[in-house]
C-alpha cells in the first residue's frame, strides 16, 4: 500500500512540475533554478526516475495559482487508493 501512495504522489508531482514548465514557458534549466535544485535531478523528476523531496513540493506548489485545488484533488486520488485496497479511510 505504502509502494502505490509514493507512486500516486511521484506522478502528481511529476505532472505538476511538467504542467508549470509549460504554461510558464521556462526551461528545465529555469525551472530547476525555481525549485532550487540541479537541472539534473530536475529531469529525473520529469522522466519519473525520481520523486518530489519536501522543499520540491513546497516550492512548486508555490509556483501554481492554487495549490490547495491540487492539494485537494491528491487528496481524493490517495482516498480512492486506500478505498480500493480496503483500507479504513
Amino acid at each position: 500500500m505504502r509502494n502505490e501512495m509514493e507512486a500516486i504522489l511521484k506522478d502528481a508531482f511529476r505532472e505538476l512540475a511538467l504542467k508549470t514548465r509549460y504554461e510558464r514557458g521556462l526551461t528545465q534549466n529555469k525551472m530547476s533554478r525555481a525549485l532550487v535544485m540541479s537541472e539534473r535531478s530536475y529531469e529525473d523528476i520529469e522522466r519519473g526516475r525520481a520523486g518530489c523531496g519536501a522543499l520540491t513540493v513546497v516550492l512548486l506548489l508555490m509556483e501554481i495559482d492554487n495549490p490547495i485545488l491540487f492539494l485537494n484533488d491528491l487528496r481524493k486520488k490517495l482516498e480512492k487508493a486506500y478505498e480500493l485496497a480496503g483500507a479504513p479511510v
